[in-house]
């Protein structure tokens, strides 16, 4: 291991090197990679592999270097269990039933949202079959959770005019959540810095509108205490989950925006001439 030999790369570029030294120089090439990543199990892989090959160049020396080697013992062990609890997520997650399948196709990996990281989501919500005209949310009340329409329909009156349905796939209560972890993500920092003047307690947002199912509907309902502590929990999820729901923000400004712009070409077009 510890032998120098010529390294041949090209006819004219020839370097002097041992096993030792290329394992040294290949573990912190391994462990630039995996800063690089965004995936944990490779991240987590490619870590344990650099610390052993780091692990080598320490101890084929004329004295081996005891003290970073027992910890690159505890940084591979570490990375191990790691990765055997990201395999046994990744195995759990394989398979989903079929409605559950058909979710997170549909709505959940367009957004990059991970089989293991929907599967907590499916961990911690309920579902609710709610009969016709029941209420799922009251304009000025509280709102608590946040709600997805799995099945039916569900219409949004505003000051008591219906302003839109809300349709299979379709959440409602997400900018109520959003403004939730937004105070809650600002007290978590003025605690922090120790800005005990602007400790304030974190209220729930008011609904906006009153939701009425239309028919049978059958609902998903997260709880936004323990959503946005599964959202602090898991980094990878984090984001994915934000533009999961602002992407459904935003597909409901265009529909309405194309709604409006319809209704004021029809309105144009039955005007006096």
């Amino acid at each position: 291991m510890t032998k120098r030999r010529k390294l041949i790369l090209t006819d004219k570029f020839q370097i002097d090197i041992s096993y030792s030294e290329l394992a040294g120089h290949s573990s912190f090439l391994l462990l630039a990679k995996s800063y690089l990543e965004h995936d944990s199990l490779v991240l987590r892989s490619l870590a344990m592999t650099g610390f052993g090959c780091m692990s080598l160049f320490q101890y084929y020396r004329p004295k081996p270097l005891w003290l970073p080697l027992r910890w690159n013992a505890v940084f591979i062990t570490i990375n191990l269990g790691m990765i055997a609890i990201l395999l046994e997520e990744r195995f759990q997650s394989r398979e989903f039933p079929e409605e559950e399948e058909e979710l997170y196709q549909s709505l959940f990996f367009p957004s990059g949202i991970s089989r293991p990281d929907f599967l907590h989501l499916m961990e911690i919500c309920r579902k609710r079959r709610a009969d016709e005209c029941d209420c799922l949310a009251k304009q000025g009340a509280p709102q608590t959770k946040l709600c997805l329409v799995l099945d039916g329909k569900a219409k949004v009156y505003r000051d008591g005019q219906m302003v839109a349905f809300l349709r299979k796939n379709q959440f409602f209560g997400e900018m109520s959540f959003i403004n939730f972890r937004e105070a809650h993500l600002s007290r978590a920092l003025a605690e922090r810095v120790g800005r005990d003047d602007e400790l304030k307690e974190i209220k729930k947002a008011n609904a906006t509108a009153d939701i009425i199912a239309d028919d049978d509907a059958e609902i998903m309902i997260w709880d936004f205490d323990e959503l946005n502590d599964l959202l602090t929990e898991r980094r990878t999820l984090r984001n994915t989950f934000i533009a999961c729901i602002a992407s459904d923000l935003v597909k409901k400004l265009v529909k309405k925006e194309a709604e409006i712009s319809a209704s004021d070409s029809t309105d144009n077009e039955e005007g006096p001439t």
